[in-house]
């Protein structure tokens, strides 16, 4: 059995394959919320699956290089307890924790190494496009980060 992992771009590229955002990437072939989003599910299941189809095939003979160990940070941890805590205050709602990737090898090293929990908190939106060429960020998610960030230094043991 064969697992692909869609990563980011320093991996993508180190493997020979398309990104998804550079100039001739997958996003400017393929309109990224119409197949890689809830939404974009919804409305029409059989291009999503035609799109990861495609890659399916597409990426098959593409050779693996390395790349960094995962991590997992607990949700019992103090600083996720701040950033929970902060961001409840800010958004008026509990977050939902999720195991989420990314491809940022030196984090798995500065929990091993360091002892620390790296900590990452997001702000962005699905409606967003993160990555793609039409990428953007509304400025009340922005200032909502800011405090959510001072709130969490404020928390955090």
């Amino acid at each position: 059995m064969k697992i692909v992992f869609l990563t980011g771009a320093g991996m993508s590229v180190e493997s020979g394959l398309t990104t998804f955002r550079d100039a001739g990437g997958l996003w400017e072939n393929y309109p990224v919320m119409e197949v890689a989003s809830h939404d974009g599910w919804e409305r029409n299941p059989e291009k999503v699956n035609a799109f990861y189809n495609m890659l399916r095939v597409k990426y098959k003979d593409v050779k693996p290089c390395e790349g960094g160990e995962g991590f997992l940070i607990p949700i019992s941890s103090p600083a996720f307890r701040a950033a929970s805590r902060a961001m409840t205050d800010v958004y008026g709602i509990e977050p939902v924790p999720s195991r989420g990737g990314g491809s940022i090898a030196v984090l798995a090293s500065m929990q091993k190494i360091l002892g620390v929990d790296p900590l990452l908190m997001g702000f962005g939106l699905e409606r967003d496009t993160i990555h793609s060429p039409n990428e953007s960020f509304l400025l009340s998610q922005f200032f909502a980060g800011m405090e959510s960030i001072s709130k969490f230094y404020e928390y955090y043991d």
